[in-house]
């Protein structure tokens, strides 16, 4: 089978969000006897050599002076002369109108669509604006507005140009049912993984090492994501600030890329926190010394207002640290009977957790041990045949 990939995200070697996704997947699909990838970049953002080396795919970048330029023209022009078996899109978007053969897209969530529910069914208080990152350079609510109703046009094109729609929760398909209007048949779930590199054990003295080297006190609290708003990051640091007042010798240490990082460190400043004693922002740390720090915690965490999936939980619970979660999104889903789930409304709950946890040897063993065994429900070898499978029946179904 001869599979087409937009890899247009694998321009940034960070292995996060969608890049994780990519990544991982294709990695897996490779040790699948007679699948042949080809990679689709932009020249403006070619597919990064830490890619190049560690797939065997092709790579092809196809220069355009703007992404959707690429993307609706030169794309399908290509792809009628690749005649690929099918063409998958793994970033929410990336598929052009003109059909040149099967295509599939990867949906992780709609965040807008599912906040907006919340909001108006009185489950959240406030505008939408309070909970998503305005995404337009000037800040305006004008441009925002504008950002968006873009955003609802393409993703609209996508999924109804799509022939088969991935996702990677059954909430996130019932969103997509219940807010986009997909048909539930075209919709297929396939959860997402753990990087490898998470579940390979660590020395001891390798994850001491780690820890002492960034500065960190032995007892913390793990958070690893982004600092737009949906993670809910500003809850956290206020939760923290009060689980402080018991538990002074306790630090939070924050891995994120993306969204209002110093609006965070503003926060955590008034506060009270101090930053590098108190609290730890990192802005990337390599794989190896992540799945260290997710051994190390005493706690790993999580509140956010909505989520598709949760990669960082999954990699927490495949570390076997201690996890407490937000009873938002798919979450509750993803953790299962993993970890601990809180209301990310209600501050009071989220310390009384934090304290329990924190306070007591039994409870953090019990959870590392659910979290070991949640962790098992998650392959990227399981996730690569599925999505083979995917592609097999939506080419039978378009022939």
């Amino acid at each position: 089978m001869k599979v087409a990939f937009n890899a247009r995200y694998l321009y940034d070697p960070g292995l996060r969000g969608f890049n994780r996704y990519s990544f991982c997947l294709l990695r897996e699909l490779e040790k699948i006897a007679d699948v042949e990838i080809w990679l689709l970049s932009e020249d403006r953002y070619p597919v990064h050599e830490f890619y190049r080396s560690a797939l065997r795919a092709q790579v092809t970048n196809l220069r355009a002076s703007r992404t959707v330029l690429w993307e609706q023209f030169l794309v399908p022009r290509y792809l009628r002369a690749l005649k690929p078996d099918v063409f998958h899109a793994p970033a929410d978007g990336g598929l052009p109108a003109e059909k040149a053969c099967p295509y599939v897209l990867t949906c992780h969530g709609v965040p807008e669509r599912g906040l907006a529910h919340l909001l108006s069914s009185g489950t959240l208080r406030g505008t939408l604006d309070d909970y998503l990152d305005a995404g337009a350079k000037n800040g305006s609510r004008a441009a925002s507005a504008f950002q968006r109703v873009r955003g609802e046009l393409f993703s609209y094109l996508y999924l109804r140009v799509a022939d088969l729609v991935i996702t990677v929760s059954e909430f996130s398909k019932d969103e997509l049912v219940r807010f986009r209007g997909v048909s539930a048949e075209k919709v297929r779930v396939i959860y997402e993984a753990p990087d490898e590199i998470f579940a390979r054990p660590l020395p001891t003295a390798y994850i001491e090492h780690v820890r002492k080297r960034y500065g960190i006190p032995p007892r913390f609290v793990l958070f690893v994501g982004g600092f737009d708003r949906r993670k809910n990051v500003l809850t956290l640091l206020a939760a923290f600030a009060e689980l402080r007042k018991a538990e002074c010798d306790v630090a939070l240490v924050l891995v994120g890329i993306g969204g209002d990082v110093e609006g965070c460190r503003l926060q955590s400043e008034v506060l009270g926190l101090k930053d590098g004693q108190h609290v730890f922002f990192w802005h990337r740390v390599p794989d190896q010394e992540l799945a260290a720090l997710y051994r190390a915690a005493s706690l790993f965490t999580t509140l956010s207002w909505h989520e598709g999936f949760c990669l960082p939980l999954v990699e927490a619970m495949s570390c076997g640290t201690p996890v407490l979660a937000s009873s938002f999104g798919a979450i509750p889903e993803v953790l299962g009977e993993g970890g601990w789930i809180v209301d990310p409304r209600r501050v009071d709950e989220i310390v009384g957790a934090m304290r329990t946890i924190l306070g007591r040897d039994d409870v953090r063993d019990e959870l590392r041990s659910r979290a070991l065994l949640r962790s098992k429900s998650f392959s990227w070898q399981r996730a690569a045949q599925q999505t083979l499978s995917a592609y097999k029946d939506v080419c039978s179904g378009c022939d």
